[in-house]
Formats: structure tokens, C-alpha cells, sequence
């Protein structure tokens, strides 16, 4: 069967198709470890790849019994030497049946025969792992219990399925996105568009980057977003529909007009236009008090009431706080769009406030697919670089795709986890808040790249949107070291442990705490 492959031990029990237990020889116990792969065959002939999920020792001579074990190697000293107890030990091992190999295209199918027993257990030969896990074009390292086997992933299926990459801090997340960048870009250099949406500036000082300035245009920005990033909340009715209707109002005179503002014009109008109904309630004498507003299709009249002057005046004291808080990122966003393909492309917003970045993320979002539908539909885009089709990658994903989805970046998540890959947009969630992402969303990345997740919550929010990570994968979660992940889904055939290479670039981000001797 496996004629130049090395005999590790016997299979003694199979308890089902999927699952079977082995001896171990005596002469391979310092080569067969928890995690490492085995061949055997079915009833029917075929070959099968198996894992090794667990070791355990027993020792005839001693029992069986942990309760008895230290007494009785005690009393057992007394009757056997030393040499004879080590000989008597033997080493148990459980393994998991991961398919039938399939030796003319090398792929895993499932099993459907029974294992014999007994049959000898082979090493995995390197040739074969290395058909598995070293088919694709993006290395990412190399297998944890083989070293001399890459893992590189399918770079097509990495992208237009979307990918996970979760992690607990300082589990080696900012470097496993950036081996997954460099390792694209240089696949992909001029073929597609890579953009990183990185909230603390961690990626901006890696090799071949283009930094994005990120704008707020609040020209483009709902009414009712606008409330919400001046604070104005549901109970703030009064506040929120003078707001609505200043900004209806103004929006519709700047377009009669055709003259082009900028972010800032455009809410000084606003404050413009919300000052002069407030002298009109102030200046009233006590008679009917009326103002006019556009509301989105027709002029209208309103009453006023003589105490809404305050709940404008709040709204004017909001504006101008908001305005002074962002003076350096309102404007035009067009900048934010000059998204190069032969550059990774960073949009950095280490200086902007949630709610401001949120928005900023969700038109970009929402431009980038409307591009690509356009491009796809053989229309003319307004955006050249969206010809080409695009990655996006999210770090601290949660704050853009929290579970509730209400935000405008979460809604455009959203729609390109479902349908970017119709039409060229990918999609990468990085988050070290599993448990905070939408399920929906989590559940359409089809590649999870996992490392070091101690956080029980976590480990089950990952199990129940995922279809490809069992129990048995989230038991190894909590004991991975630094750099070590699980990689499940489509980019590989099977679900593996991998240790991610080391970028060899400088990252921002480190660990503030680095030069604190104490």
C-alpha cells in the first residue's frame, strides 16, 4: 500500500467508519504526536488520510487505575526492575478518519467502508500532505507537526468566498494579515485591487503601500446618519426634525443653485438656514409662527411653537461642536478613492472616532460595490480602479459589522458578504471579538483563519456560525502559542494546524507596553 512509508503501529479497534485506535510501535513513539497524519485502507481497498487526536500511555504491569498508579509502581518496584516496567508501557492513540484519498486528482472524498482490523498504520509520506496542503499560491507557513510542509492557500478561493481571521490580543493576528497581504499582492500586483480598512494604523508602514486619506463628506450622509453623529437621539424628535429639515432644505437650494460646496459649506448652510428660523421664533410677537422647509420633493409651511427656539438653538450648539471635532476630515471624499492597483492600498483611522469612521467605512463600501456592479454590467464606473476587481479587508471588524447591523457600514458588509462574489468585491473580517460580529455575516466567510482563542463565548459564537469547525478544533483553540492558527474552509482541503510564517516587513501597532521593564 504504502511500500516506502514507515510503520507506526496497529490498528486494534474502529468503532466506526470515522473513527479507530492504534498502537503505537515502540520504535516510532518520537515520531507519532497529537495532530500528525496517518494512512490506512477500508474494507474496500482505499487509502485513507487520518489524524491523530490523542495519546494516552498505559502500563500492564502497573494498572489501570489513576488512583492506584502510585502505590502500586511502589509495590510493583519491589517485584519487576526498572527496565521491565518501561518495556511493559505502551502507547494508545485515536485518530480521526479525514477521507479516502483520491490518487488520481489528490483530493479528500468521505469514507463510506469500514476500517480493517488489525492493519498496519503508516506515517503520512511528505509527498502526499504536501499534494494537500501545498497545492495553492498564497503561503502562509507550514504545517505544525511538519515543518517541511508548506501551507499555501487557494488565493481565488481565499478572495471571492471571503475570509475570518479571528484572534484573541497578541495572539499574532496584525501578522498573519500581513503575510496573507504581501503574499496576494504579490500574486495579484496589477490584477486586483487590495484595500486594508485598518482603524489603528497598523499596516500603513508596511512595503508597498498607498495611504487613502479618509474623508467625511457630509453632503453625502442620510439625514437621519447626520442626527446620529451629532448625538441626536430617538427621544430628540424636535431636535432630529428641524435637523432633517434644514438639511432637506439646504441640499435642495445647493442643487437649484448647481454650485459646488464643500463638507463644511454644506453644514454651515445648515447652521445657517437652523439660525434664521430661530430668529423667526424669536422675533415672533405671540402670533401664528411658520417656516418653510423642503422636504425631499415639495416646499412646505410649518407652525412652529415659541419654546422650539431651544430645541433649535441645541441643535446649532451640536453642529458647530461636531464641525469644530472634524474640521480636519470633513470634505471632499473623492481622495479616499484613489485606489491603486499596484500598491495595498491602506485606508488609516487611527484619529477618527468611532461613529465618524463607521460612516466614512460604509461609503466606502457602498461606492466600491456600486462600482463593481457597474464594471460587471458593462457600464462605464466613475471610479477607474474599481474595473479591476477588489479585496477589502476589515480589521477590528465588530466595530463595522457589529450584530445588530444598523450602522451604514454594517449594511454594506452585509451586502457584499452576500453578493460580492457575484460581482468581483471580497471580503476579509479581521476581529479579536468574535463574539461581537453579526452571525449572518461571520457565517458567509467561508475561510476562518483562528488562532488563539482562550474566551469560551468566543469559541462557541465560532462554532455555531460555522459549519466547517468542530468541537474537536475548538478544544485545541485555547492551547495554540503565538502565530499558530487554525485554518478551516475552501482555501484548503482539510482543516489544518498551521504555524504562520513571519512577516518580514515592519508593522505599526506593536505592543505599547514592549519597553516597560518591571
Amino acid at each position: 500500500m504504502n511500500s516506502a512509508a514507515e510503520i507506526v503501529g496497529t490498528v486494534i479497534t474502529s468503532k466506526d467508519i470515522n473513527m479507530f485506535e492504534f498502537i503505537i510501535e515502540k520504535s516510532a513513539i518520537n515520531k507519532v504526536k497529537k495532530g500528525e497524519f496517518i494512512t490506512t485502507k477500508n474494507t474496500n481497498g482505499e487509502i485513507l488520510l487520518s489524524k491523530i487526536t490523542k495519546i494516552v500511555s498505559t502500563n500492564s504491569l502497573i494498572g489501570g487505575k489513576l488512583e492506584d498508579a502510585n502505590e502500586l509502581t511502589k509495590i510493583r518496584a519491589i517485584m519487576y526492575s526498572k527496565e521491565v516496567l518501561e518495556n511493559s508501557s505502551e502507547f494508545l492513540a485515536s485518530a480521526k478518519v479525514l477521507g479516502v484519498i483520491n490518487d488520481e486528482n489528490g483530493k479528500i472524498e468521505s469514507n463510506i467502508y469500514p476500517i480493517n482490523v488489525p492493519q498496519d498504520v503508516y506515517l503520512a509520506k511528505d509527498d502526499l500532505l504536501k499534494r494537500i496542503f501545498s497545492h495553492g499560491s498564497v503561503d502562509v507557513g507550514y504545517l505544525k507537526v511538519r515543518p517541511s510542509i508548506k501551507v499555501k492557500l487557494n488565493a481565488k478561493e481565499l478572495c471571492s468566498r471571503h475570509f475570518a481571521i479571528l484572534a484573541m490580543t497578541g495572539a499574532g493576528k496584525s501578522n498573519t494579515v500581513a503575510v496573507l497581504v504581501q503574499e496576494l499582492f504579490e500574486r495579484a500586483k496589477g490584477k486586483m485591487n487590495i484595500v486594508i480598512i485598518d482603524p489603528h494604523g497598523e499596516y500603513v508602514k508596511m512595503r508597498n503601500t498607498h495611504i487613502l486619506p479618509a474623508k467625511l463628506n457630509p453632503i453625502l450622509i442620510p439625514e437621519e446618519h447626520l442626527a446620529k453623529l451629532l448625538s441626536i437621539g430617538e427621544n430628540s424628535s424636535v431636535q432630529k426634525s428641524f435637523l432633517i429639515y434644514a438639511a432637506s432644505t439646504v441640499k435642495y437650494e445647493v442643487k437649484i443653485s448647481k454650485k459646488q460646496i464643500s463638507g463644511i459649506e454644506y453644514l454651515r448652510k445648515i447652521e445657517e438656514k437652523l439660525i434664521e428660523w430661530a430668529d423667526i421664533i424669536a422675533n415672533s410677537n405671540g402670533g401664528r409662527i411658520t417656516i418653510d422647509y423642503y422636504d425631499g420633493t415639495r416646499w412646505r409651511r410649518k407652525t412652529v411653537k415659541k419654546d422650539e427656539e431651544m430645541s433649535i438653538n441645541r441643535v446649532i450648539e451640536k453642529l458647530r461642536w461636531f464641525i469644530n471635532k472634524n474640521k480636519n476630515i470633513l470634505g471632499s471624499n473623492e481622495g479616499m478613492f484613489d485606489v491603486r492597483n499596484d500598491k495595498i492600498n491602506v485606508l488609516p483611522l487611527q484619529k477618527i472616532e468611532d461613529e465618524e469612521a463607521i460612516t466614512i467605512v460604509g461609503e466606502f463600501l457602498k461606492r466600491a460595490l456600486k462600482e463593481r456592479i457597474k464594471a460587471v454590467h458593462g457600464e462605464e464606473v466613475e471610479i477607474k480602479a474599481f474595473e479591476k476587481q477588489t479585496l477589502l479587508i476589515i480589521e477590528e471588524a465588530h466595530i463595522f459589522a457589529a450584530k445588530n447591523l444598523k450602522d451604514r457600514s454594517g449594511y454594506w458588509i452585509s451586502r457584499i458578504a452576500k453578493e460580492g462574489r457575484k460581482f468581483g468585491v471580497g471580503l476579509g473580517l479581521v476581529s479579536q471579538r468574535p463574539k461581537e460580529l453579526n452571525p449572518t455575516v461571520l457565517s458567509q466567510m467561508n475561510t476562518k483563519i483562528i488562532l488563539k482563542i482562550v474566551e469560551p463565548t468566543d469559541q462557541k459564537y465560532i462554532l455555531e456560525s460555522s459549519e466547517n469547525v468542530g468541537e474537536d478544533l475548538l478544544q485545541d483553540l485555547p492551547q495554540l502559542s503565538t502565530g499558530e492558527a487554525i485554518i478551516v474552509g475552501s482555501s484548503l482541503p482539510l482543516p489544518v494546524l498551521v504555524k504562520i510564517k513571519k512577516y518580514d516587513g515592519v508593522l505599526g501597532g506593536e505592543d505599547g507596553f514592549k519597553n516597560l521593564n518591571i
